[in-house]
């Protein structure tokens, strides 16, 4: 077993050894979290900017801020042409558009990531009290090891994309092709997306008839 196998190994059991820690319920909530929090931030990012926009100066004060910047960046007209006279007047009149863009894109980015933080704590303490019932008693040793199944099948899935990833020209500048391809992990993995993706493939349509 090389040393790319031992990492990969070790990934594998610390997957196994945190779901079993945190259960089934835990950890479907955590990636649920994860994915939900993504989409709730994407879906509610330009609602939050219109309402910044409407009730604060936000957004005005960010653009004014950039607008500031940008214009200080334009070298000094002193001893230009007229035609580049012209041009610095043009590129002047475009900066408060420009700056207003650029200023509601800080904006959104700056919303989508406080967006993403807050779903993403609420949804994982959901999913922690969602997940007490089943910490005591007989249903305790059930998710915990489902929880372990669980997590090792997500960490497999992790090595079945790493092996996607592994296949690109640039990774083998990082790490040496034969250590890719020797790897017992990797050819496994493989192996297991050569037998299942024809499956996905028909039963989700998209092969064609």
């Amino acid at each position: 077993m090389s040393w790319f196998d031992t990492l990969i190994g070790a990934y594998l059991l610390y997957n196994v050894a945190s779901g079993w820690r945190k259960g089934l319920v835990a950890c479907f909530f955590g990636m649920a979290a994860g994915l939900l929090s993504i989409i709730g931030g994407v879906v509610l990012c330009k609602p939050a900017v219109a309402l910044l926009d409407k009730h604060t100066r936000a957004v005005a004060a960010v653009s004014s801020h950039l607008q500031r910047v940008i214009g200080t960046s334009f070298p000094s007209t002193t001893g230009m042409t007229g035609v580049l006279e012209a041009m610095r007047i043009d590129l002047s009149a475009g900066l408060k558009p420009a700056a207003d863009v650029l200023g509601r894109s800080v904006i959104a980015a700056a919303c989508f990531f406080v967006l993403w933080i807050l779903l993403r704590i609420a949804l994982v303490a959901l999913g922690r009290v969602m997940a007490l019932p089943f910490e005591h008693g007989p249903a305790a040793f059930v998710n915990r090891l489902l929880g372990a199944i669980f997590g090792g099948v997500l960490g497999f899935a992790h090595v079945a994309i790493l092996r996607v990833v592994a296949m690109l020209p640039v990774v083998f500048g990082i790490i040496e092709p034969d250590t890719i391809q020797s790897s017992l992990f990797l050819k496994t993995a493989g192996d297991v997306v050569e037998r299942v993706a024809p499956w996905v493939i028909g039963a989700s349509g998209l092969g064609g008839r």
